[in-house]
C-alpha cells in the first residue's frame, strides 16, 4: 500500500518523537529526598517540582512511603488549594523530635518517618501513582532497579534526580538510571527560583508510543506470516504500513 503524504508525515511524527524529545518527568516530580540526615533518622525532607508547563493544583495529592516489607502509609495530605507554578517547588519536611535540621524552611510538614531501606511516592487526588522511587527490593514503591539505601550514618546526604540533555528532571521508569547521590543536599522549597519546563515525553507518553511502534511490527510480522503461508492478505489485513526507515526508528525506540 503507498502511503499518503498524510499517512507519511504521521509516522514521521511519531518516530520523531520517539527519537528527539527527552524522556522527562511529567506532573509533580520528587526530585531530591533525605531519609536521614545529621540529626538522626527524623531529619529528613522531599522535596517536589512542578515539572510540567502550566500551573499544577496539587491538592488531595498524597506523599505515601513503604518500608523494605512493602507495607505503605499516607505521610502528608497536600491541603485544598496547593497550587505549584510551572517549574517551581515545594519543600516537605519531618518536623517530628529530632526532626529536620536544614538551614531551607519548608512549605509543608509531616510527622512520621520513612525508613532507611524503603521507599516513597506521589499520588494525586484520584490515587493514582504518578511518582515513586526505591531504597530496596521489597519496596513497595520503585521503578526498575531501586536505589542503594544509604544506612543508617546520621550525615546530610540523599539523593537528587539527574536532568536529561535538555537541563530537565529525567525519568526514564528506572530509579537507578534517574537518581544520583548527592552530598550534602541542598533543598529547594516554594521561595528557591523556579527552573523554567520545556516539552517532553513523560514515561505514560513514552510507554504510548512505544505500545504503538509495537503493535506495528506485531502486525507488520503477521501480515508476511500470512503472504509466506499462501494464505492471502485482504482488506482486513491491510494497513498504512510506514516506510521501512521509520519501522527502523520505532524498532530503535523500543530496544533503548
Amino acid at each position: 500500500m503507498r502511503l499518503t503524504t498524510k499517512q507519511r508525515a504521521t509516522w514521521a511524527a511519531l518516530a520523531g518523537l520517539m527519537a528527539v524529545l527527552p524522556l522527562q518527568a511529567a506532573d509533580l516530580t520528587i526530585t531530591q529526598f533525605r531519609v536521614r540526615g545529621p540529626a538522626g533518622g527524623n531529619d529528613e525532607f522531599v522535596e517536589v517540582q512542578n515539572t510540567g508547563t502550566a500551573a499544577l493544583d496539587v491538592s488531595g495529592y498524597k506523599l505515601n512511603a513503604s518500608n523494605a516489607a512493602g507495607t505503605t502509609g499516607t505521610r502528608f495530605t497536600f491541603p485544598a488549594g496547593t497550587s505549584v507554578a510551572p517549574g517551581c517547588f515545594l519543600l516537605l519536611a519531618n518536623t517530628a523530635a529530632s526532626g529536620y535540621s536544614g538551614s531551607v524552611a519548608p512549605d509543608l510538614k509531616y510527622s512520621t518517618g520513612i525508613t532507611d531501606d524503603g521507599g516513597l511516592a506521589l499520588l494525586n487526588a484520584s490515587g493514582a501513582l504518578i511518582d515513586q522511587v526505591g531504597l530496596s527490593t521489597g519496596s513497595a514503591y520503585k521503578l526498575g532497579t531501586p536505589l542503594a539505601s544509604l544506612g543508617s550514618t546520621n550525615a546530610d546526604q540523599g539523593y537528587g534526580r539527574k536532568t536529561n540533555p535538555a537541563g530537565f528532571p529525567q525519568s526514564s521508569g528506572d530509579n537507578s538510571a534517574d537518581w544520583v547521590k548527592v552530598a550534602p543536599t541542598a533543598p529547594r522549597a516554594s521561595t528557591s527560583p523556579c527552573v523554567a519546563q520545556g516539552p517532553s515525553l513523560s514515561i505514560a507518553d513514552a510507554t504510548v508510543l512505544d505500545c504503538v511502534g509495537a503493535t506495528l511490527l506485531h502486525a507488520e510480522m503477521l501480515v508476511n506470516a500470512k503472504r509466506r503461508l499462501g494464505l492471502g492478505v485482504g482488506r482486513r489485513w491491510a494497513f498504512p504500513k510506514p516506510p521501512p526507515d521509520l519501522l527502523g526508528e520505532l524498532r530503535a525506540g523500543r530496544d533503548r
